[in-house]
Formats: C-alpha cells, structure tokens, sequence
C-alpha cells in the first residue's frame, strides 16, 4: 500500500491519571494510519516564554537552582503561561521583571518550538529583548528569591556553550535564534554593515540565488573566527 493512501494518526480516547494547577498527566490511545492501536502517556502543559535580553552590547543571563537536576542552570530568564488569559508577550515582560530586573521597551518574537514532543504538549516563545530599563526584581518562588543575574559580552556568549558552561536547551535556541534573526532583518541592506544589537560587522556576498554572510575576523563565534550563513 502507497504511504500517500495513509490515513493520518488519530486519538481516539484519553484518561487522566494526575491533575496539579497548571499540569495535567494522562494515558492516551491513538489509531494508526492502517488501524494499528496505540497507547502513549501524556504530560499537558500551558506552554512557556523566554527572553534573550541585550542591555550595553551584553547578554543578560541568571543562574538559578533546577530541583529535578539537582544543581544550578545559567539560563535566559523564561516562565511558564500559567496565569488564564494571559499573552505569551506579557509574560515576557513578566517574567523579565521577576528574574532580571529589567522592562524592555522593544520586544521581538524570535521562534517557538516543542521542547520534548516526545511525551509533552509544552511550547515555548522565545523573544529578544532590546532597550531596557531596570526596575525592581520581583521574586515569584523560592527559587527566585535566590537567583542571581550575570552578564556577558556578546562575543564571548557562545564559549559560554562550546565548553558546556550553558546546556539549557531555550538559552541555546535563544541566543543562535536572536543571531540569527537580526541577519535576516539586514540582509537587504548595504553589502557591509553592522547587525544591532550584535556591535558586529557582517559581509554580504552573493552566490547564485543566495546570499552568504561571514563575520568579520575580529569578532569570534565560539572558537572559530568566521561563521558563515546561506540564506535563499
């Protein structure tokens, strides 16, 4: 049988085993393409934000205790949605407030993704935070209370994950994402230019249908001196 005469997978019932305020964790049966019958388990989330914020051509980052590792994480400030009717971009602000310290006065959607599809619903906006003002942290748990804020120079960041310093899987998509991002937002301007809020010079050249950019050889991405991206 042809893959394309496939019908697609379809959840046919769903059990909830455990409910807690803003999650829930259920036993869930799904029909397969031909009939096949599956069961799967199912950890419901509201989702999250998270907030790469650059104050003074530096990053902005806190550290805070994570109990299911057992230790402290360098991470980008970031909360869950679990407030009704609240938006994902007032959250940021939230949650910038409560961590760091800090409002922003531009804040821009990076990307969203699915942080474990595997087994959760859970998503997460990430966006970057630009013009900031410092207010008065706002601690919300326990762990907060003790967070502490650390800023780094943009371009000694990404050592930061080459040597494994940062392995909180949002700080890493946040801080490429938000590199990534203001490439695409130059990328129809002069053939040499600087990349705000990067303090950084990128080069323009074509090749073919597509544009390459490389950075210049005094500004180091992680512990090689060029990168280079293909953009159609």
């Amino acid at each position: 049988m042809s893959s394309e005469s496939f019908k697609e997978f379809e959840k046919v019932s769903e059990e909830l085993i455990y409910e807690e305020d803003w999650f829930s964790f259920a036993a869930a049966e799904f029909e397969g393409p031909v009939g096949e019958r599956i069961k799967r388990y199912v950890f419901h989330h509201p989702g999250a934000v998270a907030v790469v914020p650059i104050e003074d051509g530096k990053i902005v980052l806190v550290r805070q205790y994570r109990p299911a590792l057992e230790k402290e994480m360098l991470e980008i400030p970031a909360g869950k949605l679990d407030i009704e009717g609240e938006e994902p971009e007032k959250a940021a602000h939230r949650e910038l407030i409560e961590e760091a310290g800090l409002d922003a006065l531009r804040l821009e959607e990076l990307c969203s993704f699915y942080n474990s599809a595997g087994f959760s619903d859970e998503k997460t906006v990430i966006y970057l935070a630009t013009e900031m003002t410092r207010v008065e942290k706002i601690a919300a748990s326990v762990e907060e209370q003790y967070m502490t804020t650390e800023r780094f120079p943009l371009e000694n960041v990404y050592e930061l994950i080459d040597s494994g310093h940062i392995t909180d899987a949002k700080t890493i998509i946040g801080i490429y994402g938000s590199l990534l991002c203001t490439i695409y937002r130059f990328r129809d301007k002069n053939r040499c230019y600087h990349i705000y809020p990067f303090r950084t010079k990128i080069y323009r050249f074509r090749y073919g249908k597509c544009f390459v950019f490389v950075n210049s050889t005094a500004y180091r991405w992680g512990n090689r001196k060029n990168f280079v991206w293909v953009v159609e």
